[in-house]
């Protein structure tokens, strides 16, 4: 199984590149990757950007979390995507989903969850349902 990251981020791209075009949609891959976005999707006459994310179950399988920001790697600090990228696509490989989440959604400056079961006191304010995003 693989653990290094660059395996893990590179099978989840494949995962959700794969989705898309199952679904029809028109993809395009960067030539370089000099840049904060790892697809660009075409959609309705518009191009986005798209960042790649690996999304990982929580401990109760209720919650898929990823995260929205990275670590800078010379400098360490960290950055969110908030105006380099106009979705997360995520691939989460304990249900073998998909997902496409909007920027617009206000998703936290380091990491973001998508709630797959309803919380144990059945508040829905706030809560992000994952199949609301689910391709």
């Amino acid at each position: 199984m693989m653990r290094d990251t660059i395996s893990v981020g590179s099978l989840s791209e494949a995962k959700i590149l794969a989705r898309l075009l199952e679904l029809g949609w028109e993809v395009l891959v960067p030539w370089r990757r000099m840049r904060r976005y790892d697809l660009v999707i075409e959609r309705d006459g518009y191009f986005h950007k798209v960042q790649c994310k690996t999304g990982k179950l929580s401990g109760d399988d209720a919650v898929i979390h990823f995260a929205t920001s990275n670590t800078n790697g010379t400098s360490g600090i960290r950055r969110n995507y908030v105006g380099e990228v106009d979705f997360f696509a995520v691939y989460c490989p304990d249900n073998n989903k998909t997902y496409l989440v909007p920027m617009s959604d206000d998703l936290g400056t380091s990491e973001c969850g998508l709630r797959i079961v309803p919380t144990k006191n059945n508040q829905t304010k706030g809560i992000r349902f994952a199949r609301d995003y689910e391709l």
